[in-house]
């Protein structure tokens, strides 16, 4: 093999007899490469007698008694206080969503709600008709928050085609309720101008970007659900399908869900109840599953 290099060698050296320095410079880097790679190969493959026979050595198999059905293993360890970590006094079943809906989250909602009127009626001002509706706005209250979720709640309960009939006087399909406990333009109102958090700071990140709108109750529920309970160890973390038929870039479709369409989450719950410890919402392919 070297004398065959060689040969290639001074025929190289023959034939371009007339090149520049750097050229002769670049083939003598070339062949000092091959050399090298000539000498690595050799150590490589030069092993020692010791060495094979260390390697031949046949490997004794370990002494491990065969079971037919296995030994069961112990269980975890568990030592976490679990259960109810506040004084709970239920009454009524308004005091279980209070437990989490509570004053800070109500009076959050009614801070950016009058912060986004605000907004609202300065950015636009100049356009609303001059017997708009918006030019009634006053300020809302935590109280009046309560009382507009209460409402809504209960169309779910007590459901019409449409919003309007809610508020008729017609005798047919009046809800009286509706029509003493808030003014229809007022309901209205506050349905326009809802809010959970402040347009002027919107994050960057994809995945918090699409939730920032009702971030900071996300957050706050999920410290609530956290800090009020505690489940024991057996524990189940799987997806969940929230109903939704609407626009929604990360809608989900799962047909082994009841509702097959909908926001789909990942919820951390304790097996015996089905209470939920935690959750994140899946936002498509930029889901940051740190948050």
């Amino acid at each position: 093999m070297a004398k065959r290099k060689a040969e290639s060698t001074d025929l190289f050296y023959s034939e371009e007899s007339d090149d520049s320095d750097s050229s002769t410079q670049s083939d003598l880097e070339d062949s000092d490469y091959e050399n090298s790679c000539e000498d690595g190969s050799d150590i490589e493959l030069s092993l020692s007698e010791d060495e094979e026979e260390a390697n031949s050595e046949p490997i004794e198999p370990l002494d491990v008694p065969w079971v037919e059905n296995g030994i069961p293993r112990p269980p975890f360890p568990y030592t976490d206080r679990e259960g109810a970590q506040v004084p709970i006094n239920i009454q009524d079943p308004v005091d279980i969503l209070e437990l989490f809906f509570d004053d800070s989250i109500i009076n959050l909602i009614s801070e950016e709600t009058n912060r986004y009127a605000t907004q609202f009626i300065v950015h636009h001002g100049q356009k609303l008709k001059p017997k708009s509706r918006v030019r009634k706005w006053k300020n809302t209250s935590p109280n009046e928050i309560r009382t507009f979720i209460g409402l809504t709640v209960l169309q779910s309960v007590c459901s019409k085609p449409s919003s309007d009939m809610y508020f008729s006087a017609r005798e047919s399909i009046e809800t009286p309720f509706f029509v003493k406990t808030m003014r229809e333009y007022r309901f209205r109102l506050i349905h326009k101008f809802i809010h959970f958090a402040d347009n002027n700071f919107l994050d960057n990140d994809p995945h918090v970007r699409k939730l920032y709108k009702i971030k900071p109750i996300i957050d706050q529920l999920q410290n609530k659900f956290r800090s009020v309970y505690i489940p024991g160890k057996n524990i189940s973390v799987d997806e969940s399908l929230m109903g939704w038929k609407g626009r929604l870039s990360w809608k989900q479709y799962i047909p082994s869900k009841g509702k097959r369409f909908g926001i789909k989450f990942y919820m951390l719950c304790e097996s015996s109840t089905g209470y939920v410890y935690n959750f994140f919402v899946y936002t498509g392919a930029d889901t940051n599953y740190g948050h």
